[in-house]
């Protein structure tokens, strides 16, 4: 799980010399919700340890600070600093991709591991499998079409690098019952109605915690190294990028996971002014086992955020383990 602490001033230094810069000035991600902090990162923990109490191991993956709250001895975290695993050459960054995309390089990790961020949450029961079955990541291989809005552009860059490389038709011959599988219900309208395209156009995204072989992602990098390598050397993100989907992308197209039924395990929210209310209730509802609460465009955000944060609260009461 990669976390940031935007209060800590010797990352903010580094940020404001790195973003003053020639080449960064003009493209440096300034935004609110890039940064800011939801103090809700323990409920993040308590989670973990009530819900998905068989997890071996944590990486929590920092700049090099760390909440002062946290247990830094427990014996299923392991601190992972940026410098520990991320080429020199790349750091310091501000761009969350180049943290995800040099994964390989983290040598404890294991082979079956799950990619989180600090939006999502564990809310009720998660059985391993919900994630992985028969030693491979729970997906689905649904066909999508990107309108250019929001991240559509890295995942764009994504779908080029796959489509140099592999036909579509071939792929899904190749792996027939795993594109038109009947776990997939209703969304497999959407393949059924992209399939005249020649080429891959999108996949119909999870926006969850994502399951992952690690071998996967060495053999990701072995085919797209090249253009992975270029984002690891962007500080901030860009709109030239390409992101950790890409291994997702490669595990589809090689048929290298287990078809599951899209978003029957989690739900994904933006979280606005205008439905803080409904995500503080699906939390308490526990509808679902996870649930992702992406920063978007809030201008109240104290207020959205104790709501929030008071419904987490209510969920998950006592400290953790993980917690002094």
């Amino acid at each position: 799980m990669t976390w940031l602490d935007p209060s800590d001033p010797e990352w903010q230094r580094q940020y404001k010399e790195t973003a003053c810069s020639d080449k960064y000035r003009d493209v440096a991600d300034f935004s609110p919700g890039r940064y800011r902090d939801w103090d809700n990162l323990r409920f993040w923990f308590r989670g973990i340890e009530k819900y998905a109490p068989w997890v071996n191991r944590i990486h929590f993956v920092t700049y090099g600070h760390l909440p002062t709250w946290l247990n830094p001895q427990h014996p299923k975290l392991n601190i992972v600093r940026h410098a520990d695993y991320i080429d020199a050459r790349y750091l310091p960054t501000f761009n969350s991709r180049v943290l995800e995309l040099n994964l390989i390089h983290l040598e404890s990790l294991a082979e079956h591991f799950v990619l989180f961020n600090d939006d999502f949450f564990v809310i009720d029961r998660l059985d391993p499998e919900m994630l992985f079955k028969g030693g491979l990541p729970r997906d689905f291989a649904i066909l999508n079409a990107y309108s250019g809005d929001g991240l559509s552009p890295v995942l764009m860059n994504n779908i080029k690098q796959l489509n140099r490389r592999f036909d579509k038709r071939s792929v899904m011959r190749n792996h027939f019952s795993k594109w038109f599988n009947p776990a997939y219900r209703q969304y497999l309208a959407r393949t059924l109605l992209l399939l005249p395209w020649p080429r891959f156009t999108g996949f119909l995204e999870p926006h969850l915690p994502q399951p992952y072989l690690k071998s996967n992602l060495q053999e990701t990098w072995a085919v797209f190294g090249e253009e992975m390598a270029k984002t690891c050397r962007s500080k901030f993100r860009l709109t030239s990028d390409i992101n950790h989907y890409l291994f997702r992308y490669h595990h589809l197209i090689n048929g290298r996971f287990s078809p599951a039924t899209p978003r029957k395990d989690g739900t994904y929210y933006e979280i606005s002014n205008d439905n803080y209310r409904e995500v503080a209730a699906f939390i308490e509802s526990q509808k679902t086992a996870l649930i992702t609460i992406n920063d978007a465009d809030i201008s109240d955000f104290e207020t959205v955020k104790a709501s929030i944060n008071a419904s987490f609260a209510k969920l998950f009461p006592d400290k953790s383990a993980f917690e002094v």
